[in-house]
């Protein structure tokens, strides 16, 4: 059994392991693991951690090629290893923030040097500068496959961190308090809501946030 959990909940496809690999006719090295996730785009912490990175280098301005990464996020553990996940579509976590095991950090995207949405998956002993073999850490086989957490972890509650969950980016904030006023976005409670902002949307939530939109609309003309 590994130390680290999959970066997501549900199914898992490995892509493209760790080792030798040709690229688009190019053989190369690679240095971590493909992953894309199955049953959710959302990209949780392996581990508890603090984040040491999260930022995106432009390819203009970089000189040792990391802007091949995209959007990517950095968690740094107690025992001092590395993890790296990159190509993201969006990073929702900041450099300094602490994370348990489970919590959002992103969303798995297409970004950098990449060529269909996954992530690519890195890990750094403690003192090491180049990736080894995360698989054995994951508890899975190093080939393509489909994987899956022996247990999901559920997102943590809201720890006052924007875009944790519950508390909206400032960049949200107007529009989630709008949604929430209007009855659109509700919590699990009154007395302890859970907005869930980081979740993916599936269509039976679309169609419900669609109905209530609706329905607010109807109350607003009605009124005229």
């Amino acid at each position: 059994m590994g130390t680290l959990r999959l970066p997501y909940n549900g199914r898992v496809k490995l892509e493209s392991p760790f080792g030798n690999r040709i690229l688009n006719g190019v053989p190369g090295w690679h240095a971590g693991i493909d992953l894309v996730g199955l049953d959710e785009k959302i990209i949780r912490a392996p581990c508890d951690g603090v984040i040491g990175v999260s930022t995106m280098i432009p390819r203009e301005s970089d000189k040792t090629l990391t802007w091949q990464w995209g959007k990517y996020v950095r968690l740094d553990c107690a025992d001092g290893m590395k993890i790296y996940m990159c190509h993201m579509e969006q990073r929702l976590v900041s450099a300094g923030q602490t994370v348990k095991a489970g919590d959002v950090l992103g969303v798995e995207g297409n970004t950098g040097y990449s060529f269909g949405s996954h992530c690519h998956f890195e890990v750094r002993p403690a003192g090491m500068s180049s990736g080894v073999d995360p698989t054995s850490y994951l508890g899975i086989r190093n080939a393509v496959g489909i994987y899956e957490n022996p247990k999901t972890v559920a997102v943590s509650s809201s720890s006052g961190t924007p875009g944790d969950g519950n508390v909206p980016h400032e960049w949200a904030k107007k529009y989630v308090e709008w949604a929430i006023a209007k009855g659109i976005l509700r919590g699990d409670s009154a007395a302890k809501p859970n907005y869930r902002l980081n979740d993916g949307v599936t269509r039976e939530e679309y169609c419900v946030m669609l109905g209530r939109f609706a329905e607010v609309l109807d109350e607003l003309y009605s009124s005229d």
